[in-house]
């Protein structure tokens, strides 16, 4: 059984333009808690994340991972998706779990073209977000000139919370990045914008409020800098995701509708609520078989007992809750709003599915996805041939819904 609620729950999406390091800092965050006995790397392919065989030897994420730590009693949900847009699928379905969002940047390449496609995905899902600066301790690092070209491209409320020479709330890093934080986040609330501009000062416990409601509402941005695989500061990184950060729960409700009308409904994210949830991944695991990873919109869900999926109007047996870390499977006694698990062997349930109980259907939006660029020929040499590439074919189509399959 979980020993935390909904209110100690943070689900993180890392995005970035290809190879700027996102899966070097999930796997940094998962050290730093204990998660891992030993920090993967990925030039011998031992991240937690990225364990396909294509993933190992291209040395960059293909697929959506999810990953899970503990730290000071909070459950922290990662997800590492791919860089490359070829994959782009991933990207979308991973909104439909995150709560916050994290964008790496590369200290030496700076703003790139998927870093400006992350920047839009957290403007319209309105996702509360921090900005890592990575790669720190490559020789062509420049922090501070990266950092202008954040603010320069994505404005003044992007504040350096983490700088080469320290924390800023400690004034560690200089004057200069307390006063933009200061002034950054004055702007937050009226109150504190008139006694800022009588006093020319803020109480500590002002700048954290005010940065805890700037961060919440996207009007602040922190920033962070680290190096992912040997100086990366996750612990501090942990430590600002689980005090400045919110829980799912802050978004207070998820709305639906109502399968019979249509009529708009709502949920409130809440153990105390009927059953709800939206599968956001399917993998097809060669040892346990087709994995259904959602998350609990509302309400709880145990082990062996069913579901309803609205989507298809079938009702799904379950049997074993799981966490996922990357290819491992752990099984819970209980999953609660706002946590991710995982199922196996569903009947019926794919990628975008809906579900909830039987007596209290909701029906959420389903991913909207890109129509392929591209079209191949598969013509099979013998009819056992054509069985098997098209099992293969339908396993992939399952995965990514951005892979379409016609047979004529």
């Amino acid at each position: 059984m979980p020993d935390y609620d909904t209110d100690h729950i943070r689900n993180i999406v890392l995005l970035s333009h290809p190879q700027a390091g996102k899966t070097s800092v999930s796997e940094a965050m998962l050290f730093a808690a204990g998660a891992v006995s030993r920090q993967g790397k990925i030039d011998d392919g031992s991240t937690t994340s990225d364990y396909l065989a294509d993933e190992i030897e291209r040395k960059g994420s293909i697929n959506l991972g999810v990953l899970n730590c503990m730290w000071k009693s909070h459950k922290i949900n990662i997800i590492d998706t791919p860089g490359y847009a070829e994959f782009i699928n991933d990207v979308i379905t991973a909104q439909i779990a995150a709560d916050i969002a994290i964008i790496v940047v590369d200290a030496a390449s700076g703003i790139e073209l998927g870093t400006e496609r992350a920047w839009k995905i957290i403007s319209e899902k309105r996702l509360p977000a921090l900005i890592y600066i990575n790669k720190m301790d490559r020789e062509r690092a420049d922090f501070h000139k990266t950092y202008e070209a954040i603010v320069n491209k994505f404005g003044n409320k992007c504040v350096v919370l983490v700088a080469p020479e320290g924390k800023v709330l400690d004034k560690k890093a200089g004057e200069k990045y307390y006063q933009q934080l200061v002034d950054t986040v004055a702007e937050v609330d009226d109150k504190l914008v008139e006694k800022y501009l009588e006093s020319g000062e803020l109480s500590p416990d002002e700048i954290i409020s005010a940065l805890k409601k700037g961060v919440l509402e996207g009007s602040v941005i922190p920033v962070v800098c680290g190096s992912a695989t040997t100086n990366p500061q996750a612990d501090i990184l942990l430590d600002i995701i689980t005090e400045f950060f919110p829980c799912p729960s802050y978004k207070t409700e998820i709305k639906g509708k109502t399968p019979s009308s249509g009529a708009e409904e709502a949920r409130k994210i809440s153990d105390t609520e009927h059953f709800s949830g939206q599968v956001f991944k399917t993998v097809v695991d060669p040892y346990v078989g087709q994995l259904s990873i959602f998350k609990i919109f509302s309400g709880k869900l145990m082990p062996d007992t069913s579901f309803y999926n609205v989507s298809r109007g079938a009702s799904e047996r379950i049997g074993k809750i799981f966490y996922i870390q990357g290819k491992s499977q752990a099984p819970v006694a209980k999953a609660i709003a706002g946590d991710i698990v995982a199922v196996a062997k569903l009947k019926d349930t794919h990628t975008g599915d809906s579900i909830s109980e039987d007596k209290s259907q909701i029906l959420f939006d389903p991913p909207v996805f890109p129509e392929p660029a591209m079209s191949f020929a598969v013509k099979p040499k013998s009819r056992a041939d054509e069985d098997k590439i098209s099992g293969a074919l339908t396993k992939l189509a399952l995965e990514d819904l951005t892979f379409k399959v016609n047979r004529d």
